[in-house]
């Protein structure tokens, strides 16, 4: 991304030289200096540059910031020397280096992190309301409250007006708030607009939100094909979430012909993406023998690595596997310890597996009070098995 915006800026820099008073040498210098750095001679531009911004002329700093920040020209690799050439340029006024000196504020590249000061950068980056990229982060530091007070109600409008400027991003992100209705008025019908604009120019996350808003008829006519459509398109691009839901269109028929194998593909390969309801899915298909050999040690593969990163089905899943010995040692304590994971979540099935446990006295003393306290807490969620077992234990 940075180096297609160092090629942007050259037509910025390129109308400075008619305002910036230079002797008729130094103005030759960095015309040549400058036409060097953009057939990416950078030794050449280097050798003309180096003495204008040891001089302090700031288009000079700024395009030396570049070369030191990505080691151009023979400079070593020094976010710390690309930061101070960038802070100089900036002081003087030049423009193009205000959002990369920001940057280096935000991430604490080559200086400490300031957000303050980061925002203030950025802030006048984007006074000609021009620039979509700063105009973006804007919007993230007021949404997350970076450098500033949280203001999801600016951060939508900084959102939005880059969003405007064809950032497919922030139409991302602006899609987002106005489906949540975090920062404006929830309207389902704006966002499914945005995920299709930003889709349209190749987004995956935006492909896969509008695959989405057509697979549940949010803010657009429900259609499983349609969804199929744009989860395929970002599935192409190995975007994680859109091979999860096209793994479970094809499990479950829906816009496609139901076929097992497929759902398997498609899960494996958001499984090893680190896509957690795919591990728990895929590993499903393991328990259950579907679109793959059926192994318990599959399985419980899977659900380890769904259930490490705190999805309550998979801990629950993985429980179950501890308690019966399925493709792991049999381990009540295990089985207790993901049960309670998951029950601490609220997720009603492990909470009942949790009653039975307790009930029957299976790796923990034998309760009918402790278990009458989880059957409770899953009949409340609508656990149907808890609510029989109350009714068998005469409990209202």
């Amino acid at each position: 991304m940075k180096l297609v915006k160092i090629w942007i800026q050259g037509i910025v820099i390129a109308t400075l030289y008619v305002l910036i008073p230079l002797s008729t040498v130094a103005q030759t210098s960095l015309q040549e200096g400058y036409a060097a750095f953009q057939k990416k001679d950078f030794v050449t531009a280097r050798a003309q540059l180096e003495p204008l911004s040891d001089s302090g002329n700031k288009v000079a700093q700024y395009l030396i910031g570049l070369m030191y920040e990505n080691g151009w020209g023979g400079f070593p690799k020094s976010d710390a020397k690309a930061f101070e050439y960038y802070k100089h340029s900036a002081e003087q006024g030049f423009v193009g280096a205000y959002e990369y000196l920001a940057d280096m504020y935000y991430q604490g590249m080559g200086t400490p992190r300031d957000y303050g000061k980061a925002h203030s950068w950025y802030y006048k980056a984007s006074e000609d309301g021009k620039n979509a990229i700063v105009l973006m982060r804007l919007g993230t530091m007021y949404e997350k409250g970076q450098g500033v007070p949280k203001n999801l109600t600016v951060a939508f409008s900084l959102y939005k007006k880059s969003a405007e400027l064809s950032n497919d991003s922030a139409q991302v992100i602006l899609g987002l708030m106005l489906e949540k209705g975090l920062g404006t008025n929830q309207d389902l019908k704006a966002a499914a607009l945005w995920y299709r604009k930003a889709a349209e120019q190749g987004n995956a996350a935006g492909q896969a939100n509008l695959g989405y808003m057509y697979e549940k008829g949010r803010g657009v006519q429900q259609s499983d094909i349609e969804a199929v459509k744009w989860y395929k398109i970002a599935a192409e691009q190995g975007y994680g979430r859109a091979l999860t839901n096209l793994g479970f269109a094809y499990e479950k028929g829906n816009g496609v012909p139901q076929n097992y194998k497929m759902a398997v593909q498609y899960y494996t390969k958001a499984a090893e993406k680190g896509r957690p309801t795919a591990q728990a899915n895929l590993g499903l298909m393991y328990e259950k023998g579907m679109g793959a050999p059926q192994s318990y040690a599959e399985a419980a593969k899977w659900y380890q690595k769904a259930a490490d990163q705190g999805l309550a089905s998979a801990q629950t899943n993985l429980g179950f596997a501890y308690e019966n010995g399925h493709g792991l040692p049999q381990s009540y304590d295990q089985a207790i310890k993901w049960y309670k994971a998951a029950a601490n979540q609220g997720y009603n099935r492990a909470q009942y597996n949790l009653g039975v446990m307790h009930y029957n006295g299976a790796g923990v003393p034998q309760s009918r009070e402790t278990a009458i306290l989880w059957f409770k807490m899953a009949a409340a969620q609508g656990h149907v098995n808890a609510k029989t077992a109350l009714k068998k234990l005469g409990v209202e």
